[in-house]
Order: structure tokens, then C-alpha cells, then sequence
């Protein structure tokens, strides 16, 4: 997540700590990290173990029953993931969003939109 926030979206280092509830050491630390892999060679091919089909299983009966604290919790175990926000750009602009989360996720968030360049 660091390294999205920071690499693709340009949210200062401070603040993408503060989303992540780390220091900005440790929010550059994991960025760095994600970068090697990203950059690095693809990880060997493996057969997906029994509780990674019982995730994605889970995932999809939420998403079928329209459960969303379920989607959350199986999106982000650590409960870190408050919302997802869907935008449709039209034209340079923004035209509509959607925001799918639980009000009292979103309390005591903190945003961050990065500026028009």
C-alpha cells in the first residue's frame, strides 16, 4: 500500500504513515520493499493452498450477499481498508463516485487527495 499511495498517486511519505498507522521510516522501508519486488524477477508458479481457495471462496459469498464487512475484513485482515471508492472521469472530470464502506470505518480517517497537476 506504500508504495501505491507514494509511487502512483504521489502522497507524501508522512502522510501515507499516517494511513497506514506506521512511522514514515517504516512507510518508506515499505515501499522500498514492494519496489524490489516489483522491479525483481516474477516469483515461482505454485498451486494455491487449500485456505487461499477458502479466502477467495469467502470473498466471493460476500460479494454475491452483499456483505461488506465481511469484504473489508477479507480485503484488509488488519482492518486497515476503510473504504473503496469507485470514480468515473468523463472529460478530464470527475463525473460520478461511489464510495462503498461503513460509516464508523470512516470516522476517524484520514484523507489525503492528491492535488491536479
Amino acid at each position: 500500500m506504500a508504495f501505491v499511495l507514494h509511487d502512483l498517486f504521489a502522497v507524501p511519505f508522512d502522510k501515507v504513515a499516517a494511513v497506514l498507522g506506521r512511522s514514515t521510516v517504516a512507510a518508506k522501508k515499505l515501499a522500498s520493499r514492494a519496489r524490489q519486488q516489483v522491479h525483481g524477477s516474477p516469483p515461482a508458479r505454485r498451486a494455491p493452498e487449500r485456505r487461499e481457495w477458502e479466502v477467495v471462496e469467502a470473498f466471493l459469498a460476500a460479494a454475491r450477499g452483499g456483505d461488506l464487512d465481511t469484504l473489508l475484513q477479507l480485503l484488509a485482515p488488519g482492518g486497515r481498508l476503510l473504504a473503496v471508492v469507485t470514480v468515473t472521469v468523463r472529460d478530464g472530470q470527475v463525473a460520478a463516485y461511489e464510495v462503498v464502506a461503513d460509516a464508523a470505518r470512516l470516522e476517524h480517517a484520514v484523507l489525503y487527495v492528491r492535488p491536479r497537476r
